[in-house]
């Protein structure tokens, strides 16, 4: 066969996965990743993550949401 072999679409670890193995032992890791990579973070199940406290305060003190 002349032509590459290619596997069928490799899935990337998400983000952030609170269903991960040993999340719930100790979660502080991931949220850390979070934090460094995308601290305001939309996940493709369509919530949104905010890990600092200057972006949770903002939100919760925004009048028009």
């Amino acid at each position: 066969m002349t032509e590459p072999e290619t596997s069928v679409s490799q899935a990337t670890e998400p983000l952030f996965n609170p269903f991960a193995p040993g999340f719930t032992d100790d979660p502080y890791p991931h949220y850390a990743r979070v934090r460094a990579v995308a601290p305001v973070h939309a996940d493709p199940f369509g919530y949104w993550l905010l890990t600092r406290y200057e972006d949770v305060s903002g939100l919760l003190r925004a009048p028009g949401l």
